[in-house]
């Protein structure tokens, strides 16, 4: 039978084609980042500090604007390439290409770089379009290592003959930890108190807050996610359960 519904000969002949949609794999991309800078980025001649990102499955690269639209000041002048136009994201990410295999990304530091960068992994494909299904990632690079003097005793006490001890001064060690600290080149060296001098170096844990803004999930259930050091914590939040009730399901988890 042919397309026009008459009689055909054996000769004619119809081509048909069949076509299978696949179910769309709705998935967070998981990504592996490597050597993130642990302290202000010092590049010297014939060195560069590169920090590498691998997702597990193809993703298009997001990078926030800071420091103007066409670069980033944290990022080494020339070395990722910009979407042509600059295709943006929700007005504040622009789109940045992959430079390694695997749609993965390779971003080469600036010199003295420090502060923050705000990426996100978005799926290739149907799912890219939700944001449920975007990983979003923050690169911090500390700034430089310092003590800050905390209001307490004064910064050049006077000692008398025959005293022992003078008002405390106190200085925070700001980032990174106290261990393995020492305190050397007491001024002047000579003095005749140096060895009765002592530096008590006090280790603080970190403790990090995180607020939930307040509100209610509408419509359909979703899960709601904290990363911390690479790890998921979720918890698939219901029609109609406010913000309170998630974060407090999300505690035990700590």
């Amino acid at each position: 039978m042919s397309c026009a519904g008459i009689s055909t000969s054996t000769l004619d002949w119809v081509q048909s084609d069949l076509i299978t949609i696949g179910q769309v794999i709705e998935t967070i991309p998981n990504v592996t980042i490597r050597d993130i800078p642990s302290c202000t980025v010092s590049v010297t001649a014939g060195t560069i500090s590169i920090t590498t990102l691998v997702p597990d499955v193809p993703v298009d690269w997001y990078i926030e604007n800071r420091g103007g639209i066409a670069t980033n000041t944290l990022i080494s002048t020339g070395t990722v390439s910009w979407s042509a136009g600059l295709e943006n994201y929700f007005g504040t990410y622009y789109k940045v290409l992959s430079n390694i295999s695997s749609s993965g990304l390779q971003i080469p530091w600036s010199a003295n770089a420090s502060g923050t960068i705000n990426l996100r992994a978005v799926p290739q494909g149907c799912s890219g379009g939700e944001n449920e299904w975007i990983r979003d990632i923050q690169l911090r690079i500390p700034a430089t290592q310092r003590l800050n003097y905390l209001t307490s005793g004064p910064i050049n006490p006077q000692i008398c003959e025959g005293e022992t001890d003078f008002e405390d001064i106190l200085y925070d060690v700001v980032g990174r930890a106290v261990n393995n600290i020492q305190v050397i080149g007491l001024t002047p060296s000579s003095t005749l108190y140096e060895a009765q001098i002592d530096a008590v170096l006090v280790p603080q844990s970190q403790i990090t807050t995180i607020t939930f803004n307040g509100g209610t999930n509408n419509n359909i259930e979703r899960y709601i996610i904290i990363n911390l050091n690479g790890n998921d914590y979720k918890v698939l939040a219901t029609i109609g359960e406010n913000a309170d009730s998630v974060a407090n399901r999300l505690n035990p988890h700590r």
